[in-house]
């Protein structure tokens, strides 16, 4: 008699802080309820949680956790839209840090196509706390890792 498989168990734990060179795995959408907004649907008069839209950039750092032997991982939560000429945005915000050199156009360009997709930068990681009280990992900076091209021979 065939038995079934258990789910594999990924013991994950958060980044501690420090300083890591990390490497950017994936851009996931996310679709979830907001839950900090509610909407009243004109149909039902119910009260609703619309839509929140939103891209997780996932980081593997390059230090692996001595507990399970996998690299540690760092997640940043973004909207979906750019606004170059936003202070707040947090996608604006972190496209800025992944690339400081380039310009609102380039940097809209670099979203669309991936182009951060499998780069290296220097993040130093620090402790936040929300205004709940629990803590969760931050970061203060990314500094670009500009990699050597091998010299053809």
């Amino acid at each position: 008699m065939p038995k079934l498989d258990e789910p594999e168990k990924i013991e994950r734990n958060p980044i501690p802080p420090g300083e890591y060179a990390v490497t950017l795995t994936a851009i996931k959408p996310q679709e979830s309820p907001n839950i900090f907004e509610t909407v009243v649907n004109e149909e039902t008069g119910a009260t609703e949680h619309p839509i929140r839209r939103e891209w997780i950039w996932q980081f593997e750092s390059a230090t692996n956790d001595p507990k399970t032997g996998r690299p540690y991982e760092y997640a940043v939560w973004t909207p979906r839209y750019f606004n170059p000429n936003s202070d707040r945005n947090k996608l604006t915000l972190l496209v800025r840090l992944l690339a400081p050199d380039a310009t609102a156009e380039e940097l809209k360009g670099m979203i669309e196509t991936d182009w951060f997709i499998g780069k290296k930068w220097k993040v130093r990681i620090v402790e936040k706390t929300s205004k709940n009280g629990k803590t969760f990992p931050g970061h203060l900076y990314f500094l670009p890792i500009v990699e050597k091209e091998a010299i053809p021979t």
